[in-house]
């Protein structure tokens, strides 16, 4: 199945958790990938998080992938809180997978966006290491 909003036309050679992710989000219908499209073009600045939002608000396909992005990102969190390196690097690959279905499927993002957007600062934990 073609989707008129797909970047390359068809699935990338990803394999695992990344060719999950992609056809996942490939059976979102065009409106909810068009509008994926706008927050991944938005991504160098704090707009893609309004954009996330806003748009969850009123997509449940798009929820669900905030939804999926929270709770990595949280997981990954108290992974780091509670110094556990080989979970928090487990989570990070799957957050970065997930980035890479949404460039694969939109196109990517805006050069110099690269996959700063999900990094976490570098709270306490981090520093107390």
């Amino acid at each position: 199945m073609a989707n008129k909003f797909r970047y390359g036309g068809s699935q990338p050679e990803c394999f695992g958790v990344e060719a999950s992710l992609f056809s996942w989000l490939s059976a979102f219908p065009g409106a909810s990938i068009e509008k994926l499209r706008r927050i991944n073009q938005a991504s160098t600045s704090s707009r893609h998080i309004i954009l996330a939002i806003t748009y969850g608000l009123t997509d449940r396909h798009l929820a669900s992938v905030n939804k999926l992005i929270i709770g990595l990102m949280v997981a990954r969190h108290k992974a780091g809180r509670m110094h556990d390196q080989r979970l928090e690097e487990r989570i990070e690959v799957n957050l970065k997978a997930l980035h890479r279905a949404i460039n694969a499927l939109v196109g990517p993002p805006p050069q110099g966006a690269g996959e700063a957007a999900c990094r976490s600062v570098a709270g306490r934990s981090r520093l107390e290491r």
